[in-house]
């Protein structure tokens, strides 16, 4: 082989290697930004403190504020309910039309992705309705935990 042929396959690899690697902190990186989102309750929480602080509401607006930022969570929970009715719907259509060997493995594909869930959202709700454990991410800079 030509030396300009191994230079070549040695610049391939390097590409392809860093490829993958990329795809490993994108991947990571997606992971801590669910784990630091939380679910609805943490959204109203969050966007509360951020609104109170950076924008010097007066007692008569963040009540008014607060009010707006809790329906808007209430809502997204009841998005959260409806999501997970529609993907149990699915679930039990995809498994009607399954062979037992085929179930089983559906079944433990689902058990498997429910359990990545958990991890991935901690003190988040699974959108079927229950709760994760609850692991808080940390507090960013201008953000509070209270409301």
């Amino acid at each position: 082989m030509s030396k300009s042929w191994k230079v070549a396959l040695v610049f391939v690899g390097i590409f392809l290697a860093g490829g993958i690697a990329g795809g490993f902190v994108s991947l990571l990186a997606a992971r801590s930004f669910v784990r630091q989102r939380g679910g609805p309750t943490e959204f109203a929480i969050v966007h509360k403190g951020r609104f109170h602080e950076a924008l010097k509401l007066s007692p008569t607006q963040k009540t008014r504020i607060d009010a707006i930022v809790d329906e808007t969570s209430e809502e997204l929970k009841k998005v959260r309910r409806e999501t997970g009715r529609l993907l149990q719907s699915m679930e039990t259509r995809i498994s009607a039309e399954l062979t037992a060997d085929q179930r089983r493995e559906f079944d433990a594909m689902q058990q498997r992705w429910r359990d990545r869930r958990g991890k991935l959202s901690p003190g988040g709700s699974d959108v079927r309705g229950g709760k994760h454990p609850a692991q808080p991410g940390p507090v960013r800079p201008g953000e509070s935990r209270t409301p």
